[in-house]
C-alpha cells in the first residue's frame, strides 16, 4: 500500500490515516475501526484546539486591556478646560465599547469551555464502546482507563481555570459600565453648567459616594453572573444526562448482541 498523506500539521500530532484494502476488489476504503479512530482523533483535536483558542483569547484580551488603560492615561494627561468635552465623549464611547468587548470575550470563553467538554464527551463515548467490546476477552481492560465517560474530568470549577478568568473579565466589564456612567454624569454637568452630586443620601441617612456608578456596575456584573450560571447549569445537566444515556445505550446494545450470538 502506498504511503498516505498525514493529517494537517495544526493537529496535536501527525499520524497516518487509517485505511484498509477491501477483500473483494482491492479498492481502498475505510473500515468501521478506522472511522472510529478518525472520530476519536477529531474529538481530540477539538479539545486541544479549544484550549489553544482559550489561551489565545486571553492574550488578545490582555493586549486590549493594556491598550485601553494606555488610552485612558493619555486622555487624562490631555484633559483641560478646552478639551474636557471632547475627551468626555471619547471616554464614554471607549468605555462602553470596551464593556461590550468584555462581554463578547466573556461569552466566547465560556463557549470554548463547552467545546472542550463536548470533545471530551465524544472521546469518552468511543472509549466506552471499545471497553464494552473488549471486556469479554480482556476483563482487566477497565483498569487501564482513568478517565471514564461517567467520571470524566468536568472541566474547570467555578473558582478555577477558565471560569475564574471569565469572572475577571466580567468584573472589568462592570467597572467599564460604572466608569461610563460617571463620565456621562460629568459630561452632562459640563454641558448644562450644573453641579453633579457624586454622593447620594440613602433612606437610612447614610452618604453613599458614587451610588449610581456602583449600582449600574453591580447590575452589569450580576447580569453576566446570571448568564454564566444559567448557561453552565443547563449545559452540565444536559451533558451529564447525555453521558449516562450513551453509556447505558452501549451496554444494552452489546448485551443484546451477545445474547443474539449465543442463540
Amino acid at each position: 500500500m502506498p504511503d498516505l498523506p498525514l493529517d494537517p500539521t495544526t493537529m496535536p500530532f501527525q499520524r497516518e490515516r487509517m485505511a484498509a484494502d477491501s477483500v473483494a476488489g482491492g479498492d481502498r476504503k475505510l473500515t468501521a475501526e478506522s472511522i472510529l479512530i478518525e472520530e476519536f482523533n477529531y474529538a481530540g483535536v477539538v479539545t486541544y484546539q479549544a484550549r489553544e483558542d482559550s489561551a489565545n483569547l486571553i492574550n488578545v484580551y490582555l493586549l486590549a486591556t493594556g491598550a485601553m488603560a494606555t488610552g485612558l492615561g493619555v486622555m487624562a494627561s490631555a484633559y483641560s478646560a478646552t478639551t474636557r468635552v471632547t475627551i468626555g465623549f471619547i471616554g464614554v464611547t471607549a468605555l462602553l465599547i470596551y464593556a461590550l468587548f468584555s462581554f463578547a470575550f466573556f461569552t466566547r470563553l465560556l463557549g470554548l469551555e463547552r467545546e472542550y467538554r463536548d470533545g471530551a464527551l465524544a472521546m469518552g463515548v468511543i472509549r466506552e464502546f471499545y471497553i464494552a467490546i473488549l471486556r469479554s476477552t480482556m476483563p482487566e481492560i477497565e483498569l487501564a482507563f482513568h478517565w471514564r465517560l461517567l467520571h470524566r474530568p468536568r472541566g474547570a470549577t467555578l473558582l478555577g481555570g477558565s471560569p475564574l478568568i471569565a469572572w475577571v473579565i466580567a468584573l472589568l466589564g462592570g467597572f467599564c459600565v460604572a466608569g461610563a456612567v460617571g463620565e456621562m454624569r460629568l459630561l452632562d454637568s459640563i454641558l448644562t453648567n450644573a453641579y453633579a452630586p457624586y454622593a447620594t443620601e440613602s433612606a437610612l441617612g447614610l452618604i453613599i459616594p458614587y451610588f449610581w456608578e456602583i449600582l449600574l456596575g453591580l447590575i452589569t456584573l450580576g447580569a453576566q453572573i446570571a448568564y454564566y450560571l444559567i448557561t453552565v447549569r443547563r449545559y452540565r445537566s444536559h451533558a451529564r444526562a447525555e453521558a449516562a444515556e450513551q453509556a447505558a445505550r452501549i451496554e444494552a446494545t452489546l448485551a443484546r448482541g451477545t445474547r443474539t450470538r449465543a442463540q
